[in-house]
């Protein structure tokens, strides 16, 4: 039996076109043309496996920190990429639980820029993340 490949015209992606990705190794549906939000303002919040390909925002006047858990605490796929947003003017810190390490900051923790900056986590081995984006100064 041979199978023959069919190139498919490309066209950029359009409100409502859909990918189909696994979610603790369930399938599931994601718009690819838009990114749900987690609007927090409490001053602290630990990530969540809903928050995988999502987008969390920090809003609060005061100084605030999201951590990210260890993988025994919340276990996320590697590969899993969250989008972090400093909507207020409080500081926002992103924090490596104990045992989990952040690449992009050094000790382990580090400050968004500033109000309207955002950072992408993305998760490269079992409690091993990267930090992209607008992080800065050590916490």
């Amino acid at each position: 039996m041979a199978f023959e490949a069919v190139q498919q015209p490309s066209t950029p992606p359009q409100a409502g076109d859909a990918a189909i990705v696994h979610r603790a190794g369930v399938p599931a549906n994601v718009d690819i043309t838009t990114i749900a939000a987690n609007d927090q303002t409490g001053t602290a919040y630990t990530l969540a496996l809903a928050d995988a390909a999502h987008f969390v925002t920090m809003t609060n006047a005061a100084p605030n920190t999201l951590t990210i858990p260890d993988n025994a605490t919340v276990a996320f796929p590697v590969g899993t990429a969250i989008t972090i947003g400093q909507g207020g003017s409080g500081t926002t810190t992103i924090d490596a639980a104990a045992g989990v390490t952040l690449n992009g900051v050094s000790g382990g923790a580090g400050d968004v820029t500033g109000q309207w900056a955002t950072v992408m986590l993305r998760k490269t081995a079992t409690d091993t993340w990267q930090a992209w984006g607008s992080i800065g100064a050590v916490a």
